[in-house]
């Protein structure tokens, strides 16, 4: 039983050493070989190179494209903000609470002023203007 455990580590290691040479030298031709345990570590063919089509340089984009798109992405921010004050102030109407209303207006006047403190020095007209 020995015998048979010591053989079939010293196939593996063979098997492997042989794997591993081939993948050293990916280049040339693996040997031919009629052994099976060669075949069934390396198989029958070379393993086909993949082709990776050449990566894509992308050019960066513009100041322009990057400022509207931080002009895009401050406008949503001023419009979600826009609608809660919005549902705000109804609630504030339905209740009769005047806290609420100022409050609301205190908010609206704090979403413009850090609208335009983000948007300042970008180019282009302020759109919508002051609700």
């Amino acid at each position: 039983m020995r015998k048979v455990a010591i053989a079939g580590l010293m196939l593996a290691c063979c098997a492997a050493a042989t794997a591993q040479e081939s993948q050293e030298r990916p280049d040339t031709a693996p040997p031919q070989s009629n052994n099976f345990f060669v075949r069934l570590w390396n198989g029958d063919t070379p393993p086909a190179k993949k082709s990776t089509p050449p990566a894509k340089k992308s050019e960066p984009a513009s100041a322009a494209e990057l400022e509207g798109s931080r002009r895009t992405r401050e406008e949503v921010i001023l419009n979600r903000r826009n609608e809660v004050i919005l549902k705000l102030r109804e609630i504030a109407l339905r209740t009769g609470d005047d806290a609420l209303l100022r409050k609301a207006d205190e908010l609206q006047e704090r979403a413009w002023d850090l609208y335009l403190q983000k948007t300042a020095g970008q180019g282009g007209e302020v759109r919508g203007g002051r609700r």
